[in-house]
This record gives C-alpha cells, structure tokens and sequence, in this order.
C-alpha cells in the first residue's frame, strides 16, 4: 500500500457511536467473543467397517451418475482377503496361501516348532474315529494353484490343502457314488492318479501326477495305485487321513477303525456280556475256555464273527509267539471287562466347553427370583468342613490340599464314583510303597500273630501308632469269635448248636503281655518325605484290601499283598480290589463254633423237609419262568446282606421273610447238609451242589444218565447173586 493511499483514507470522515461518557467508542479495544463448546470428534460405532478417515477417498460424481455415499467408504488402492480363520486382513500376503509354496515359506498352520499355548491339548481336542461332514464350511480359495506347480514346492502342504477342499466341496453331497463315478476315467470302479488330475485339471485346480498319487496312497490299504469307493469315501470323510505317511498306514487306520466298531457294539451291550459270563462261570473261577469265552460273546452281539472271536481271543496273550497255538488257553474274563471300561474311557467323546456370561447369570436369578428372592444363598455342598490341619503344597502351579482323613468312609458311600475311587487308590499307591519300608514284615507279622482277622479301623490304628512310635506297642490281643458272643449259644451245657459246651480258647498272660521288638534301625532322624504317609491314605489303603462283610481284613492275605515286589503284582489286581463291590468278599466270621470244637447237628431228613418248605414258600412269590427256581436264584433270594455267602443269620432271615415255620435245630440241620466241609458259610457252588428238593439238585440233574445205567448195572448184579444164591441151595438140598 502506497502513502498516497494512506494519505487519502486518513482524509476520508468516519463515523463512529459516541457513549455517554462523551469518548467515541473505536477509542476503546473490543473484548474477544467466547465461543460455546464443541466437542471433539469421536468413533462412531454405527461406521466399524468403514475405514479411517484419512485413508478415505474424497466424494467423487461424475456428469450423468447418481450419488452414491457408499463408494467413498471403500478404501482405495487396496486389496482385501481372509485368512484361514475367515478375518478380514489388509494384504494378499496376510493371507498366506499365494506365497505358502514358495521356497523358505511354510504354511501358517503347518509350524511343527511352535509350542502349544497350553500342554495337553493334542489330548484334550484329540481326532476321533468318526467320518466328519464340513459341508456348512465355506471353501477355501487357492489362489496358488491356478499354476502348475513350483519345482521346489511342498507338496505334502499343497496336497493337504486341497484333500480340505476337496472335503469341503464334495462331503455335503447326497450322493457321493455319483462323484466317484464321474470321477473313474479310466477303468470303473476305480480311481487313478491319472484320473484325479484330470478332474482337478477341469476344476481349475493345477497339480503333478506325483501328488496326485500322494492323495491315493493315503487311502491305499493294499497298495494296488488306485482309490476303490470305500477308500474314496474315507478320503472324503477320514478325520485321520495323513497325506504324505507311510504305505502301511491306510491298513492300521482301516484295523482300528474295525477294532473301535467291534468294541463299541460290545459296549452297547456290556451288560449282557456281563451277564453272559456269569451264567457261564456260576462258582465265579473267572477261568473261562475259548469255547466259553466264543459262546459269550455269541450271546452278547447278534452277528459277530469267527475272525472277530479269534481276533479278539488273541489280544488277550500279546506275549505268545506267532504259529503258537492259543485254543488250550484259558483267559479271566475280568481282565477282558476292564480292557473294554478302560477303552471306553479311553475313546469317549470330548466334553464340550460351556461358558456362561454375566448377562446369562443375571437372566437366570431374575427368573428364580420369586423363589430366591433376588439374592442367591450359600451353597450348602452337603459334606463335612474342611480339616484345619490338611497340608497345604504347591503341585503343577495349582495349590491343593493334602487331606489328613478322609471325608467320608468308603464303606458309608452309597455310590462309589470312578473319580472317587481312583481318587483313593491313588493314596493307597503310596501307602503301598512306604509301608513296606516304615515297618519290615517281621515286625508287622509280630503284631498280627495272634490274628486271623481284623477289623479296618484297627488296623489303621495300629498302623498309624507303628509309623508315628516305632516298635512301641504290643501285639493285638486274641479276638472272641463271634459265635462265643452269639445269644443262642450257652457255654458250658450242651445246646443244639454245640451239644457239648467249650469254652473258647484265650491267650495266656504271658502271650498277652510281651515285650514289643524294637526296631534295630531307629536313629530318631524322620523319614523321607517320599515315605511320607498320613491318616487319609492309610484309610484309603486299607479299603482297597479284601473284606468280609463285618470289614474285617484276612491277616494272611493283607502280609501277603503288602510284601510282594511290585513286578509280581497284576495290573487286573488293582482294579478287583475292596472298592469293587461287585466282586465276592472274603467269608464272614462263624456263627457256630467248628466240628472239632463241638460235634455239630446233623439229621439228614430234617434238612430235606426244610430244603422243601423254603423252596415251596419261595416258588410261590417267584413269577418268572413258571415259579420254578433255580437253585443260583434260589441262593440270591436267601442271600439277604449279598454278600455272596449263605451264613445262619441268612438262613434265620430268610424263614421269616418268607414266612416258613423253624426252629433252631432246623436251621442247624440244613446249615449242615449245605456246609459240606464245614468252613462256617455256603458259596453259591456248595449251595448248587447240595441244595436239594424232590426234583434232585443241580448235580443230580447233570448225572442222570450215568446215575441210571449205575442203578441197572446194580440191579442185575443183585438178580444175578440171588439166582446163583438159590441155585446153590437147591444143589445142597438134592441128596
């Protein structure tokens, strides 16, 4: 601006506002207007999918064309795709399918040196055995294979890329025989290498004759080059197929795949399997023959074959050499039961993962809420409080609580779970180990010299005071039999159960009180903790020892099972321990004292006459199979504590149950014809054998032909006597 100019606007007159002081008012500078508040601008989460602002193209309409708002959304310059698990990623590369093949690339889910994010998983999230159907997946696109295949690539990875696209396309059709046939170029009913490429060839798909016999010898189980319709579906659907394996891996998938099938139609009728077994071994041997072990499994499946019998008969000696001949063998059907359980729980179906959210959570107290009252209480877990004194120790980064007694007693438990039990046989293990090292076999049979039984909670205490104060106590004084305690019994007069009374046999006093041995090794110091034992597992140990039913423990067969190496000890022996109540206990205790000690009642026809009215009375409430009973049913229904011997309470019980007149010599009478060998119970072999009833027992029934032709043979040789007889007495009398 030139002086001129300014010159001249200083000439030009301006009117300005004159306040009331009388000073104009541009004298005075003008306050700065203050603007309201605009807030910063923020993410709209109506727009997620559209991209920032700044990477967006500015709004563009051509002459002719309509808006379109959308079209400046889209970013410009570039291009999108989705990975494996279908997010949306920024470049091709992301991907990782266009340059997987190249050389010194590898595939992203095929990292062999990655770790897992947690260990287990290959255990937990395992492949069944199950075909499987991805036909709700979308395809896959394989952009890589619009070429023919690099020299150096990886085959194997490019192979098991395309068996899921070819899964993925072809598993939601209903009829698959249809794509195998169109897919057998060359000879039908086969498919070739030759084939395959043709097929893929037409589908846009490049690959080489040598992957396409990769794909064939997957499912190649006699490895004669090409695919038959069974291998072809297995390559459809085979949740195990391994591309690029071994020759001989098609033919152990296809073995397994039978085994599993096999087992698991087994399983489905396990309990008649069960069952099958019992009827088979009554007496409860558990040694069944091949033809035995054939009839079983006959009863238990339908349509089972020869070669499954022999195959299955054969897994059970995997240590005999091949050409041995296996039909003279014998196997124990509870060891063929637990390898179907372990089976079952080795191959069962993966639990699904639940999770419920908050808002789930919330939902659901608001519908209990007329019963809750909007507020949930403590849950009352129905168990005893935990015990104060339980050790507190860190295992694998998680804190647990070592139980010093065991919540519950086993023998109080309704039901034994299998989390449960292996819960206390794993405290039993290391009761098994130490115990034999804390106290040596000749102290333990010191203290138990007296014994034939003893009951649980007195052996857990002697056993805790022997661990805790070595070589201080005495050994168990001598137990009263139990038929010395019995109300029916009067010592010193003679009685129906004795006929002569005795007095039992105590120990002396110099039995009684004598000296403990002291242990020769006790330097005061305390044992390892790996020898280390409390309450709780001596209580677990001693439950999984054989009882009877009073819970008492065989002393000969507890020092026995205690001090036996380890490598002698059966894997079965741990399952048929005291915990499965489904085998047979020991034999209770007497209830009368033995024939050397009091010559017991016997009157044969007493017995039969009783024999009779138990099984008329029983017949009568019986509905099965006409009312008659077999004597092994007979023997369940008289068994009233099951715990698989018959013993004089048994006998007592059942008379009144089933309203049948007795006395006390009654029940003695019969007592006696049953215990042949007077072991103080009846098994349920005994019981068959000697039970019987007008119709004979059940060796009776088993004998009568070879009973008969004895009679015969007996008869005629009497004829034959008495006519020789008198033929002698007419020759003396003739003069």
């Amino acid at each position: 601006m030139t002086a001129t100019q300014l010159a001249l606007d200083m000439t030009v007159p301006v009117l300005s506002a004159t306040q009331k002081d009388g000073t104009l008012a541009a004298d005075k500078p003008r306050a700065t207007k203050q603007r309201g508040q605009k807030p910063a601008p923020r993410w709209n989460p109506k727009h997620w999918h559209e991209a920032p602002h700044y990477e967006q193209a500015p709004l563009q309409k051509d002459e002719g064309m309509t808006w379109n708002s959308l079209e400046s959304a889209k970013v410009q310059g570039e291009i999108k795709g989705q990975d494996r698990l279908f997010r949306t990623v920024r470049r091709p590369e992301d991907v990782a399918t266009p340059n997987s093949d190249a050389p010194g690339r590898r595939h992203p889910l095929n990292q062999p040196d990655k770790d897992e994010y947690y260990p287990g998983r290959s255990l937990i999230d395992a492949v069944g055995e199950e075909p499987g159907n991805d036909f709700q997946v979308r395809p896959v696109n394989l952009p890589d294979f619009y070429n023919p295949p690099p020299v150096d690539a990886d085959s194997k990875s490019r192979m098991t890329r395309l068996r899921e696209v070819v899964r993925q396309r072809y598993a939601g059709r209903p009829r698959l025989i249809g794509v195998f046939r169109a897919c057998a170029l060359q000879k039908p009913g086969y498919v070739f290498p030759k084939d395959l490429k043709q097929v893929f060839d037409q589908m846009g798909i490049k690959v080489s004759i040598p992957e396409c016999e990769m794909l064939v010898q997957a499912v190649d189980k006699d490895t004669k080059g090409a695919a038959t319709f069974e291998e072809f579906a297995d390559l459809i659907y085979g949740p195990r197929v391994t591309i690029g394996g071994k020759p001989h891996e098609p033919q152990e998938r296809h073995v397994r795949h039978v085994t599993k099938t096999l087992v698991d139609s087994l399983l489905t009728s396990g309990q008649t399997l069960g069952q099958a077994f019992c009827e088979l071994d009554p007496e409860r041997r558990y040694e069944i023959s091949k033809q035995q072990f054939a009839n079983a499994l006959g009863t238990a499946c339908n349509h089972i074959s020869s070669q499954a019998v022999e195959f299955l008969w054969a897994s059970q000696f995997p240590a005999e050499k091949e050409g041995v001949s296996l039909d003279n063998k014998s196997m124990d059907w509870r060891s063929f039961m637990s390898q179907l359980a372990h089976f079952s729980h080795d191959n069962r179906a993966p639990t699904p993962s639940f999770l419920q959210g908050r808002k789930r959570q919330y939902d659901l107290l608001q519908r209990t809420a007329p019963l809750t009252g909007g507020v949930l209480e403590d849950v009352d877990l129905n168990r005893p409080d935990q015990n104060a004194d339980d050790e507190v120790c860190i295992v694998a980064d998680h804190l647990v609580h070592r139980a010093q007694d065991l919540a519950s007693k086993p023998r109080d438990a309704a039901l034994l779970t299998e989390h449960y039990v292996e819960g206390l046989r794993a405290k039993a293990t290391r009761v098994e180990r130490a115990l034999p090292q804390r106290v040596s076999k000749a102290r333990m049979q010191q203290l138990l010299k007296y014994r034939e039984t003893v009951h649980q909670d007195e052996l857990i205490d002697m056993i805790l005071h022997e661990i805790e104060e070595p070589a201080t106590q005495g050994s168990l004084s001598h137990q009263e039999p139990l038929y010395a305690s019995m109300p029916g019994v009067h010592h010193g007069s003679a009685d129906v159960m004795t006929l002569d009374g005795k007095s039992p046999v105590k120990a002396s006093k110099s039995q009684m009180e004598e000296p403990p041995i002291r242990a020769a090794n006790s330097n005061g110091y305390p044992p390892p903790a790996c020898l280390k034992v409390v309450r709780g597992d001596v209580e677990a140990f001693v439950a999984t020892q054989m009882h009877n039913r009073d819970h008492e423990v065989d002393v000969s067969k507890f020092l026995e099972g205690v001090y036996r190496p380890p490598e002698y000890k059966k894997q079965i022996e741990y399952v048929n321990d005291g915990l499965n109540r489904a085998l047979r206990g020991n034999r209770p205790p007497r209830e009368r004292a033995p024939d050397e000690e009091a010559p017991r009642y016997q009157n044969y026809w007493q017995a039969r006459y009783m024999m009779e009215a138990i099984g008329d009375a029983i017949a009568t409430v019986e509905t099965a199979n006409g009312g008659k009973v077999k004597p092994s049913k007979m023997f369940k229904r008289m068994d009233i504590d099951n715990d698989g011997y018959l013993s004089l309470s048994d006998l007592r019980t059942t008379c009144e149950k089933f309203k049948v007149p007795h006395t006390s010599a009654d029940l003695h009478a019969i007592f006696s014809e049953l215990d042949k060998f007077d072991k103080g119970s009846v098994d349920i072999g005994e019981f068959t054998r000697n039970y019987e009833v007008h119709q004979g027992n059940l060796m009776d029934n088993m004998q009568k032909p070879i009973k008969q032709d004895q009679l015969d043979a007996r008869d005629k040789a009497l004829q034959e006597r008495e006519q020789l007889r008198a033929t002698v007495a007419r020759s003396s009398s003739v003069p």
